[in-house]
């Protein structure tokens, strides 16, 4: 037994004195502090905001469809998304499909805050890029603001600085001071932001800037006349600017209505005329995961995928020989589908 102890002994001390060496990491799929405040680094943390945009349509989806005139619930009798579909209120609160919408849009504005801070202390090599970049994350900024006062009205924490450490006490000075934000973020965007035309596919650019403050108008046009006073507004400057808004996306850019209305749907026309701001996804399989954890794909068609496979007339059994998953939209979910209101509008 002493023998084996000292082997175990010594064993150990070898292995602790060579840990420097196989312990040393360089970990590829984060953003260190040090990265980030490089002219690399910068630029990588503002584009990794496209990526996190991908969770945002389901859960918005959701949080805010689920259970209203529009969808309803569908077959799945149990968990997040039957709870929020016939508005259980005892457990609506502590809901996952209200905690991770709230988790993820803070999340989101944490970055984008976080991505102007580093822009004003990191040197840039051109003062275009720094330009494009800075009108880039306010846009993106004042996007998820927008949202979040939207969704969560005066009771919505207001945040425009980075934060380090979690955050256990709100802060809700109103919703006039979120507009006023993302009005002036959007001010700042629009400075050296580029036509569609000379942006890559999925972008944030002029256009889509411009469509995203026709919607802030809109939205804060339905408040009191006090608040929108203390956005800087009057209701009839709203609807005026959203006018000038509007004709700008029609007249100055390639914007315009595809002829067969049809092909809106074709899962192969995903870049065309119509689309003013579309979140971009991969088809190498290698980054475009199916963890329903990490939405790292699209899958939301999937929420109105019913059991294809089951029989209505006979007790609900399975048909033989039937799939149950559509060999088109994949695996079902069962979670929603449209309500009749809806599908006879």
């Amino acid at each position: 037994m002493k023998n084996n102890i000292i082997a175990y002994l010594i064993t150990s001390i070898l292995l602790l004195s060579s840990c420097n060496s196989y312990l040393e990491e360089d970990p590829k799929g984060l953003i260190s502090d040090a990265y980030a405040k490089t002219e690399e680094g910068v630029e990588s943390l503002i584009l990794s905001l496209y990526q996190q945009n991908r969770y945002l349509p389901q859960r918005l989806m959701l949080f805010a469809d689920t259970g209203t005139d529009v969808t309803t619930y569908g077959m799945k009798g149990t968990g997040w998304a039957y709870e929020s579909s016939i508005y259980d209120d005892a457990k609506l609160i502590s809901n996952s499909v209200n905690s991770e919408y709230w988790k993820y849009l803070y999340q989101i504005l944490n970055i984008a805050n976080t991505g102007i801070q580093y822009l004003g202390e990191t040197p840039i090599s051109s003062e275009k890029k720094k330009e494009l970049l800075t009108s880039e994350v306010y846009a993106l900024r004042a996007f998820y603001l927008h949202l979040i006062v939207e969704t969560y009205g005066p009771a919505a924490h207001y945040a425009d600085a980075p934060s380090q450490t979690v955050i256990t006490e709100g802060y809700q000075p109103g919703i006039a001071t979120f507009y006023k934000r993302i009005l002036s973020d959007l001010d700042i965007a629009f400075k050296n932001l580029d036509v569609p035309q000379n942006t890559k596919w999925g972008r944030m650019n002029i256009g889509v800037a411009k469509a995203i403050k026709m919607r802030v108008l809109m939205a804060l046009a339905a408040y009191e006349d006090n608040i929108i006073a203390e956005a800087g507004y009057t209701k009839q400057q709203c609807y005026e600017e959203t006018i000038v808004l509007c004709n700008s996306l029609i007249n100055d850019y390639n914007y315009k209505l595809l002829g067969d209305y049809a092909s809106i749907f074709d899962a192969n026309n995903q870049i065309n005329d119509e689309i003013i701001w579309s979140i971009q996804y991969t088809s190498d399989l290698v980054y475009n995961g199916m963890d329903g954890k990490k939405i790292d794909c699209n899958f939301l068609h999937r929420y109105f995928v019913g059991w294809c496979n089951k029989s209505v007339t006979n007790s609900n059994q399975n048909i033989d020989g039937l799939w149950s998953h559509s060999r088109v939209y994949g695996r079902e979910y069962r979670v929603g589908m449209p309500t009749y209101y809806y599908i006879s509008c």
